[in-house]
């Protein structure tokens, strides 16, 4: 599993697992440590966007040219991480996103609400 590239949360950035951390690629394609995996269970949460909150979603995110044009195309993306994930053996935690939430943690910590933003507000829910 060493060297393994995934996407995760926002489906547009690319990880790897070395040992029990999980790394992320930056657009400068350099590697930064993303998050410590547990080391009995590899657990992972990753973020669901309801059909519903969609447009509201698009219309509030910084970095619209990095995600999917529409939710078909994005829970396409969403299933297939998410039974790549399992079948690696990860125990995957969906987080449905709540937008209110997502607004107010990007304010309140004076973030833009960017992929690597919405990662960090899914770990913490």
């Amino acid at each position: 599993m060493n060297g393994s590239i995934f996407y995760i949360t926002c489906l547009i950035k690319k990880f790897y697992i070395r040992g029990d951390y999980l790394f992320r690629f930056n657009r400068l394609k350099t590697v930064r440590r993303h998050a410590k995996i547990s080391a009995k269970v590899k657990k992972i949460k990753i973020g669901y966007y309801n059909r519903e909150d969609w447009d509201r979603f698009i219309n509030i995110i910084d970095d619209k040219e990095s995600m999917h044009s529409n939710w078909e195309d994005w829970n396409q993306a969403f299933n297939k991480l998410k039974a790549e994930l399992a079948n690696s053996g990860f125990e995957i935690s969906e987080v449905v996103v709540d937008m209110e939430k997502l607004i107010e943690y990007c304010k309140g910590n004076r973030l833009k609400n960017t992929g690597a933003t919405r990662s960090q507000f899914i770990q913490k829910n």
